[in-house]
């Protein structure tokens, strides 16, 4: 199994931890986070050794990602697994499901590449490389009807209950420093290279606005250096957290939201959100020029309408960052209207349990291709 982001890991360790539900003699090997790991992957690298953001940026990690890469296909030659199950990530991950196609090993693939967004020309390498994929979208099936891809959706894993008011209640006093505060979490992004764009943008808006009776919470991703942005914060009026984002979120009445996997957990958790992103120029240019859809943001894009202002690149300014901030906050109509559009997309992606589901499908795939009693 192979995750190369934040987001990655998570699904990598559910998907673990259902899988080993069933076979109690299973082992997994690959590249995953502390959340895999502590599921039982058997680690060949860490997630971080992967992580890279914007088209441009990723050159000069060329070198050391190709190392990788061979000594991945390295592995699948000496341990000759039953399957590859590969996580996202499809700039490295399809190179690898070539590899391991042209070695016999069946590949499998959770959360579609998302094609219908842009380099719609990756639609053939999959349906090359990709024997059984699990989409997250229940649109995407149609990219798959008839091709060589067994596609399925089982629901999307974030959809899930809902906390009970009485925990998030109790989690919202750990931040707030009077009752009647409001909560605004922080989320720059999982990796170092999103904080590095978008984290300083956002202590200075909140340096500019005297924000009155509102606690900020920062939940930082596993990976990031804490002490670092620790540093960052000092004397900001601003909790840090390592981890805790799915807690933080659901304790918030508003966020800042780097698009990408949290960006859709907020809006499922039903909490008005501004998103932000921001990459080099060089990239952002050739992103719009590859770009197939009106948003970056899955929310808007599900919902086929601008539910969250889009805050991308010269965009992304503190100045605009504190006028958005303030209207969803503020303004309890344009509150509402997002929290109604929210529960809407959240009812198009399924019922909780996708992780079971998912799983489930993958053993019955493994069990078709070899045969009960696989070992």
């Amino acid at each position: 199994m192979v995750a190369g982001e934040a987001s990655g890991d998570q699904h990598g360790a559910e998907l673990i931890r259902f899988l080993r539900a069933s076979v109690s003699n299973l082992e997994i090997y690959g590249v995953g986070g502390q959340k895999m790991l502590a599921q039982g992957l058997r680690p060949y690298y860490m997630l971080d050794s992967l992580q890279v953001h914007g088209f441009v940026e990723v050159l000069r990690h060329l070198p050391r990602l190709y190392q990788i890469l061979w000594n991945l296909v390295d592995s699948i030659r000496e341990e000759k697994p039953h399957a590859l199950l590969l996580v996202d990530y499809p700039g490295f991950n399809l190179k690898l499901a070539k590899k391991a196609k042209s070695m016999g090993i069946p590949v499998m693939m959770f959360n579609s590449p998302q094609v219908w967004a842009w380099r719609k020309g990756r639609l053939k390498q999959i349906c090359d490389c990709i024997d059984k994929l699990v989409v997250l979208f229940p649109f995407e099936l149609e990219l798959y009807e008839n091709t060589s891809v067994e596609a399925n959706f089982w629901g999307h894993p974030l959809v899930k209950k809902r906390q009970p008011e009485e925990t998030v209640l109790r989690f919202r006093e750990t931040i707030l420093t009077a009752s009647e505060n409001k909560v605004v979490t922080l989320a720059p992004g999982s990796r170092p290279s999103e904080m590095h764009q978008h984290l300083p943008i956002i202590l200075e808006a909140v340096r500019r606005e005297e924000f009155q009776n509102i606690d900020f919470v920062l939940p930082l991703a596993d990976g990031l250096d804490f002490q670092e942005i620790n540093g960052q914060l000092r004397e900001m009026p601003i909790k840090i957290m390592q981890g805790k984002f799915e807690e933080c979120i659901e304790a918030s009445d508003a966020a800042i939201v780097a698009s990408g996997t949290a960006s859709l957990e907020a809006g499922l958790a039903i909490v008005p959100y501004v998103l932000i992103y921001r990459v080099s120029p060089i990239s952002f240019w050739i992103a719009k020029k590859l770009a197939l859809v009106p948003y970056l943001g899955i929310l808007n894009l599900l919902a086929k309408k601008q539910v969250v202002k889009e805050l991308l690149q010269d965009d992304f300014t503190p100045e605009n960052l504190i006028k958005e901030l303030r209207h969803i906050l503020d303004d309890e109509a344009a509150n509402q209207t997002i929290k109604n559009e929210m529960g809407s997309v959240r009812e198009m992606l399924g019922a909780p349990g996708a992780y079971q589901r998912a799983a489930d499908d993958y053993l019955e795939y493994i069990v078709r291709i070899y045969g009960p009693g696989t070992s």
